[in-house]
């Protein structure tokens, strides 16, 4: 139940309330572009940001590492650079790897001596002083990864990451750390590194290990490792049969983190796909796959990652792509009002679905999502932000719906013509677009770091009550490739007896259903309810038996079917369902969700923008509904702004609570 202000209340409350409403629209994808057509090469590249918004690359070809400074790079004649040697005596068949703490910069390499070396710069990457060793190797291949004032390196069936700057911030190599985590493996195909803006002692490191692409973190003074999270494939019950992954990349920026790698499948040279994948997590460690990279080649690369000038860059030695972050184009990423005709938005269990109508004064605006014309932020995916409410004494007192996803936007013409039609979904919507591309499978994870995950593939947070439900460990689950990700959402919930829905900043939030009381609301107590139909309904059922992985349960009978006059037993076969506490609460939960959906009460009232799915109301609507008959809750509910046909109402579906 949204808080909002007693006036405001008073207002929705009352029948002549003067409708509030206001739209706007941001745009926080992650946009990605070709920027830059070089030539196709493979080699191994780093690429870092340095102060003052440029860019300092290093490239390793043949035995030389060389460096190139990228003075602007949102401008496309800047690339690739003015690449110059710093190293003669590298292993062209190995690795390199870049890190920029201010000024200070270090290119690592395994040298054809033997040893890992450095090349330090004490002025951002102007001058190289000469190589030297850092420590002795004697095996291949070894993958590297550098940032800030660590370095990570691979070791037969061991990954270490060491310190490389001192107190004072000079060349160091100490405080070598084996990452236990990592567990054992066979090949490591790549690691990456990435310093926390927010806590510069804190590092993300992800590797490619055995075809899975894993991450943790890393705090530098404590030399201490973090939980250790599968990231590709989705789940941690090893390597995917659809893909491989490869050469990772990392980037953490205020948007939040950057991952790249190589998506493969194929063996050997025999590939049949090889794409380089982009990946975004606004809340560590849940990703969401934001864009598969065209980057101009047949043959993929480690696709490096760095920030500059309110851009993002993904780089191969000549090919480069290129993404604005959050700010970094206003007029490309914003409508600060958006003028609203008419709205209507339908909610329920399963969502939420928001149609924004605005007039087209003029044929005056351009098309979504293109430059010019006032709808260039307007682009599928965007953020659709809608507030409403009445204007009061304190002036226009507004409460914001869930953000809503744009799905379509179109400018009629014709008859019809002369309007701008927006469709978008909320995050449990866009949620049942989403299907997996290879199968999920989770052992021995908790309900509620699952629902975490799956809520963060389309990049939505999560939160919930503490319910001891949320946090039971689940002994096996698995979300086919191709199921939508709201149905494995659905089966989580009900195997805690939850429900779900999106709050106002659009994070998902679930609590247990029963003892889940917000409210109750009054409505009808002012003598506003303008239609209302009461009754009873027949069930969809009056009982179900739920059969998981070797137990069985049912759900107990009911006082309230007892007098129906015929029984409706449903059973459902769920596998996921791996002990007797689990079939029992989904069980139970199908049944009360069968009771509520049977009662059916409908009410109609002004709008009122408190009110959400899930939430507890009286009514008051004498002489078929009561306040004293005891709350109901919400099961569905419809918002309709339509002035023309002086249409300002609140529709809600309602059953026992």
């Amino acid at each position: 139940m949204r808080a909002i202000s007693p006036t405001l209340l008073a207002a929705a409350t009352a029948r002549r309330g003067r409708p509030a409403v206001a739209c706007a629209v941001e745009d926080r994808r992650s946009r990605w572009t070709r920027h830059v057509a070089g030539a196709s090469s493979t080699r191994r590249t780093d690429l870092a940001s340095t102060p003052g918004d440029g860019l300092l690359r290093v490239l390793l070809i043949g035995s030389q590492v060389r460096s190139a400074r990228i003075a602007a790079p949102d401008d496309p004649a800047a690339w690739p650079g003015a690449w110059s040697a710093i190293a003669a005596d590298a292993d062209g068949s190995e690795d390199v790897a870049l890190a920029v703490d201010g000024a200070a910069a270090t290119a690592f390499y395994p040298n054809l001596a033997g040893s890992l070396a450095r090349v330090d710069s004490a002025d951002g990457g102007a001058t190289w002083a000469a190589p030297t060793a850092c420590r002795a190797w004697d095996y291949t291949p070894v993958r590297i990864a550098a940032a800030g004032g660590v370095c990570a390196f691979s070791r037969p069936g061991e990954i270490r990451v060491a310190t490389t700057r001192d107190d004072l911030g000079g060349p160091a190599w100490t405080a070598e750390v084996a990452w236990a985590g990592a567990g054992a493996f066979s090949r490591c195909d790549g690691l990456a590194l990435a310093q926390d803006p927010a806590d510069p002692d804190r590092y993300f490191l992800a590797a490619c290990l055995d075809g899975v692409l894993v991450a943790t973190t890393y705090d530098e003074p404590a030399r201490a490792f973090g939980p250790v999270h599968q990231v590709a494939p989705a789940g941690n019950a090893g390597a995917s049969s659809f893909s491989q992954v490869r050469d990772p990349a990392l980037c953490a920026t205020a948007d939040g983190l950057y991952l790249s790698y190589v998506d493969r499948l194929g063996e050997g040279d025999t590939a049949r796909w090889e794409h380089t994948a982009i990946l975004h997590a606004a809340e560590y460690p849940h990703f969401c796959r934001v864009a598969t990279l065209d980057m101009g080649q047949t043959l993929a690369a480690r696709a490096t990652l760095a920030p500059a000038g309110g851009a993002i860059y993904a780089a191969y030695e000549g090919n480069v792509c290129r993404a604005p972050l959050w700010g970094g184009d206003p007029a490309g990423q914003t409508i600060a009002s958006l003028p609203v005709a008419a709205y209507r938005l339908r909610a329920d269990g399963a969502g939420s679905r928001l149609e924004v109508t605005s007039r087209n004064i003029g044929e005056a605006l351009g098309r979504p999502g293109e430059a010019g014309g006032g709808l260039a932020a307007l682009r599928p995916g965007a953020s659709l932000l809608l507030r409403r409410g009445y204007r009061t004494a304190a002036g226009d007192e507004t409460a914001a719906v869930t953000p809503h996803y744009v799905v379509s936007a179109r400018l009629t013409a014709g008859r019809r013509g002369g309007d701008l039609v927006i469709e978008a979904a909320d995050g449990l919507a866009l949620l049942a677009r989403y299907r997996p591309p290879d199968v999920c499978t989770w052992a021995g994870a908790s309900i509620r770091a699952l629902l975490a995950e799956i809520a963060g593939w389309v990049g939505l947070g999560y939160a919930d009550g503490g319910e001891a439900a949320l946090g039971r460990t689940l002994e096996r689950f698995t979300l086919g490739a191709g199921e939508a990700a709201a149905a494995g959402m659905a089966a989580l919930l009900g195997l805690a007896g939850a429900v779900a829905w999106c709050d106002g900043a659009g994070t998902v939030q679930a609590r247990v259903l029963e003892g889940y009381t917000p409210g109750p609301a009054e409505i009808g107590a002012g003598g506003e309810v303008l239609e209302g139909a009461f009754g009873v309904g027949l069930p969809e059922a009056t009982g179900w038996r739920v059969f998981g992985e070797g137990v069985a349960a049912a759900s107990p009978p009911g006082e309230g079917t007892m007098g129906v006059g015929l029984s409706f037993l449903r059973t459902m076969i769920d596998r996921r369902a791996t002990s007797l506490p689990l079939a029992g609460d989904l069980a139970e939960h199908l049944v009360a969700l069968a009771g509520l959906e049977a009662a059916g009460d409908r009410v109609v009232v002004p709008l009122r923008p408190d009110l959400e799915v899930w939430d507890t109301v009286t009514v008051d609507c004498p002489p078929h509904a009561v306040a004293a008959d005891g709350p109901r809750r919400i099961l569905a509910l419809e918002e309709a702004y339509d002035p023309a046909r002086r249409r300002y109402e609140t529709s809600l579906l309602l059953g026992p609570h």
